[in-house]
């Protein structure tokens, strides 16, 4: 499956897609794998409706989430709101924008960490591989190699991005980068 790409050039389309509580709404839909109302959205932040609709309508002008459908719920149309799958390229030509983009995988990849130590407390001390896990390391790969593992990383999340029978979510938040410079740190 491929997923759009969306880049974000401008600092409007970065304040509209950096703002916190839009990566809360985010993350909320991606989690619940299920188109979610603002309501619900709102119950689940514990914000207004209308603050979460103002947040739903930004993120629509980006392309990062879309009207999955609507429902006539006790006479009032409900609107549902789902994540597009898009993927999200923050200035990738613009140099300018590169404290932003270390913002971002910052705060995605403290997201991961926090959730992963949250679900590690909630099972306990003997938290089973099912619950989670997490590998640290250095692989020493050639740049074929490389290329081919970020092909198969990235193929296996694109075909488990949407959720299906039997499936819960899993967050992750995956680094790698070529550490050659970072070996020869001195005594």
């Amino acid at each position: 499956m491929n997923h759009p790409v969306i880049e974000l050039n401008t600092m409007q389309e970065l304040k509209v897609y950096m703002s916190p509580v839009r990566q809360q709404l985010l993350r909320i839909l991606e989690l619940s794998g299920r188109p979610m109302t603002p309501k619900s959205l709102s119950l689940r932040l514990g914000v207004s409706p209308s603050s979460v609709q103002h947040h739903l309508k930004q993120l629509l002008s980006l392309g990062v989430v879309k009207v999955d459908h609507q429902e006539r719920i006790n006479g009032i149309v409900a609107t549902y709101y789902a994540c597009t799958g898009a993927t999200v390229c923050i200035g990738a030509t613009r140099a300018d924008l590169r404290n932003d983009r270390e913002a971002l995988a910052f705060q995605v990849v403290q997201t991961a960490v926090q959730g992963y130590f949250e679900t590690m407390h909630r099972l306990g001390p003997t938290m089973p591989e099912e619950g989670g896990d997490a590998m640290a390391g250095v692989l020493h790969l050639t740049e074929a190699d490389w290329l081919a593992f970020r092909t198969q990383v990235k193929a296996f999340f694109d075909a488990h991005s949407l959720p299906g029978p039997d499936t819960s979510p899993w967050e992750f938040a995956l680094l790698a980068y070529d550490a050659s410079e970072s070996s020869e740190v001195s005594p």
